[in-house]
């Protein structure tokens, strides 16, 4: 039995160490037996193993497993002879090892003997497959593995989702299923040629999906080969590239939408290199330059920019490359030789931190800079005469006595106004007086040096600026020529003129040393001359200024009487011829200076129309007339109208009839008794316009009046034409009535010819009874004068109402000397 039992053992031994699988016995934990695949397996040699437990060799992450199967093997309970376990070699490796444990006798006693074979790599293998196939579960991209035919034998997930086939409806099926139709059958047959010839495919697929949409994927097909290089399978891998494809087609839309319009429009877009070449020019560059972009493209910019201007294009340039992106105007040159201004904003280009070129954006603004000159040719000139205006003429002062200050020489500003220049505007009208302006102004350009300038400055007031002068006689010598110039008759559209001016000089230094001051002093010496006659010219003197001085200190007095309520109203009666009843009255300003005393009309209201004053003043003395009318009214005297007169600036008011409504309406006065007296002068100035203004009046109820009828220049189809009620006769005829038969006759033409318009004639400044004689037998209607009484402040007037609205001729109420 020993013997057989040792050949047993032997044979076991023997076995044992030719097998491939590594063999070992171990009783409790401790190693009896290994053979040398052990070794191969565990890196160990055989007596090392000899000495080590089992457990040493057993990865720490499987030695429970290993000792709770023994424990249940113990126990009797079914337990799997067969498991996988990780091994730790000698080295530190983790090996895979699929064992087989049983139990034996050893030696007498029980032992278990196992065996094991290295299934690292297979293990590896499986764990790789596990990821890929995970990967392919979990990927992005749709993946179709078919076999050699093109029979569908796998979809992941992502085709499914994209496709919208499960993965029973594609299996079994071929892609064709995903043919939209879109995709060209040569570029299927190029497909399979590529894939026979065992090549892998890349390309572009338009597929349709189960619902119908369809949709752009790029596809890679790879052939699967065995080991003899037989195709097995084809894998198709899909991105859906929808999106991006839409993204290409917009970009492309977009890009040929920006083409053309780069191409049309106004502006041109430029590239240049960083050398200045023209690297690309849109084609609207031919309208502006005359060049198509082939002639450009190439060639240096430089080439085209007009010669002053190129510094200041290069020095543009290079504040571009430095980040200032300012726009710079400049001229090129067109092929036909044309100059032409151009505005440019352009940008560097830079490619790692290298400049590389500029692009950018050109604007024709050729117009625009022609505009801006005659916009600035406007601004320095006058539109009428394109003579030089106020400012450029104070420019040319100011640099002109500098030069003189500098040179020590004199330079002298002549100050010219047109005498009675605005009868020629009312007798002819303001064209041919525009043109009359226009030929002053030639012929004073033709009076002076090609150094001096001729300015207008107002409406009929013109400048001049004699540089660099040596004696006050030149300048004296030529005023007189521009005296006799102007005098010379002037012929338009067949009418005959004469005008004259005044002229007021001022001389540098002595009469100033700015242009201000001897604008200034030069205008006080013309107004000099005004007052001497007219047609004459005047030196500047320092005693000119007093008259100055007075009137400013008149207008600011004037303007404090209206703050403080110094005004009174008077009222001249104004009598009925037949019956010498009073039957209306005009009502007067007057001023009760605190300082002054009592101020008539003459000498403050030409100030007042100057500066505007009359305006308010002129409401006052109504709003004031017509209180005082209805006052009287209450008061149970006789109804009677009540004249006011209206100024010129008063009528050109735009809200005047609106004013007169209100004034109405205030003081309770019917419009019936209010009488708004005009001068001729007037209504003769825009007489279509006054008309309109006259009528609405009118229907309100005011009765209007033409004042100082005979001393304008009215016409008789206008005055037929105006809605008024009567006429005054200026007093200028009525004094000569009985001595001047020319006077008598103008009184009795009026008188005769307002009568047939069925218009009623107040006859003003009658003093005399011869005077009221002529009238009472001509039929005159009406008369007011010193013969009845001089105008009277309200208290005055209604002591007359008192006796009964009759006067005693001669009867003179007290009033201030004139």
């Amino acid at each position: 039995a020993e013997e057989a039992l040792r050949e047993s053992e032997t044979k076991f031994r023997s076995l044992a160490e030719t097998s491939a699988a590594a063999t070992f016995i171990f009783q409790g934990t401790r190693l009896r037996y290994v053979n040398s695949a052990t070794e191969a397996l565990t890196g160990y040699d055989r007596e090392e193993l000899l000495t080590m437990n089992f457990w040493d060799v057993m990865h720490p992450d499987f030695r429970e497993l290993v000792r709770q199967r023994g424990l249940a093997r113990q126990r009797g309970e079914p337990v799997s002879r067969r498991y996988e376990a990780k091994l730790l070699t000698k080295n530190g490796e983790e090996r895979w090892a699929d064992f087989t444990l049983g139990v034996i006798e050893f030696e007498g006693k029980p032992a278990v003997l196992g065996t094991a074979f290295d299934v690292t790599e297979r293990k590896r293998a499986e764990d790789a497959l596990r990821k890929l196939s995970c990967a392919v579960e979990q990927s992005p991209s749709l993946v179709i593995i078919t076999d050699s035919n093109g029979t569908i034998q796998y979809v992941n997930p992502k085709f499914t989702q994209v496709t919208g086939y499960t993965a029973e409806e594609a299996i079994g099926k071929t892609p064709r299923i995903l043919k939209s139709g879109e995709t060209s059958h040569e570029e299927y047959k190029r497909l399979w040629e590529t894939i026979a010839s065992g090549g892998e495919w890349r390309g572009e697929l338009h597929n349709k999906k189960k619902n119908g949409e369809l949709y752009w994927a790029s596809v890679t097909i790879v052939p699967v080969k065995d080991e003899e290089g037989t195709i097995t399978h084809l894998l198709g891998v899909q991105e859906d590239i929808t999106d991006r494809k839409r993204a290409e087609e917009a970009l492309q839309e977009s890009e040929e939408k920006y083409r053309d319009l780069v191409e049309n429009m106004s502006e041109v877009l430029y590239a240049l290199d960083k050398d200045g070449r023209i690297t690309y020019v849109s084609p609207v560059v031919e309208q502006i330059g005359g060049y198509t972009p082939s002639e450009l493209i190439g060639r240096s910019f430089t080439e085209f920019i007009h010669p002053d201007d190129l510094a200041h294009l290069m020095e543009s340039f290079q504040r571009t490359i430095s980040g200032d992106l300012e726009p710079s105007e400049f001229r090129i040159l067109t092929k036909s030789g044309e100059i032409r201004w151009v505005r440019t904003s352009s940008r560097p280009v830079f490619e790692e931190d290298r400049l590389v070129g500029l692009r950018a954006v050109m604007m024709d603004i050729t117009e625009r800079k022609q505009a801006e000159e005659t916009i600035k040719h406007l601004a320095y000139h006058d539109a009428l005469t394109d003579l030089a205006n106020r400012t450029l003429f104070q420019d040319r002062l100011t640099v002109a006595l500098a030069q003189a200050r500098r040179k020590r020489r004199m330079a002298a500003v002549m100050f010219l106004d047109l005498d009675q220049f605005k009868v020629v505007n009312d007798t002819v009208g303001h064209a041919l007086g525009d043109r009359l302006l226009q030929g002053v102004a030639e012929r004073l350009t033709g009076l002076v040096r090609d150094g001096d300038t001729v300015a207008r400055v107002g409406g009929d007031e013109f400048t001049l600026l004699l540089a660099e002068v040596d004696r006050a006689e030149e300048v004296a010598e030529v005023a007189e020529r521009v005296l006799d110039a102007l005098r010379q008759p002037w012929v338009l559209d067949g009418h005959e003129f004469r005008i004259t001016t005044s002229i007021g000089i001022a001389m540098f230094p002595n009469d100033g040393e700015d242009a201000d001051s001897l604008l200034r002093n030069a205008d006080t010496a013309m107004y000099r001359a005004k007052d001497q006659g007219r047609d004459n010219y005047k030196l500047y003197t320092p005693a000119m200024n007093t008259r100055i001085v007075e009137r400013l200190a008149l207008e600011n007095s004037l303007r404090h009487g209206l703050e403080r309520g110094e005004f009174l109203v008077y009222y001249q009666p104004q009598v009925d011829i037949a019956s010498g009843r009073i039957v209306g009255m005009e009502a007067l300003v007057r001023w009760q200076h605190p300082e002054r005393g009592l101020v008539f009309p003459a000498e403050f209201i030409p100030v007042a129309e100057e500066t505007g004053l009359i305006v308010p003043l002129g409401e006052w003395v109504l709003r004031t007339a017509c209180a005082q009318n209805k006052a009287w009214q209450t008061a149970g005297y006789p109804p009677m109208r009540v004249a006011v007169n209206l100024s010129a600036r008063q009528f050109q008011q735009r809200d005047l009839v609106e004013v007169v409504d209100e004034v109405l309406k205030e003081t309770g006065l019917e419009a019936r008794w209010l009488q708004l007296e005009i001068t001729e002068g007037i209504a003769m100035q825009d007489v279509e316009s006054n008309i309109a203004v006259l009528r609405e009046l009118r229907q309100m109820g005011v009765q209007i009046a033409i004042d100082d009828f005979g001393t304008g220049h009215s016409s008789l189809s206008y005055l037929s034409r105006l809605p008024i009620d009567v006429i005054k006769i200026d007093q200028s005829f009525i004094q000569d009535l009985c001595t001047d038969p020319n006077g008598a006759a103008i009184a009795r033409s009026i008188i005769v010819m307002a009568h047939n318009l069925k218009l009623k004639v107040i006859a003003e400044g009658v003093e005399t009874e011869e005077q009221l004689a002529f009238l009472k037998k001509r039929r005159c209607d009406e008369m007011q004068g010193y013969l009845f009484s001089r105008p009277a402040p309200a208290e005055a007037f209604e002591e007359m109402l008192k006796q009964g609205g009759r006067t005693s001729r001669g009867r003179r109420p007290v009033e201030a000397s004139r």
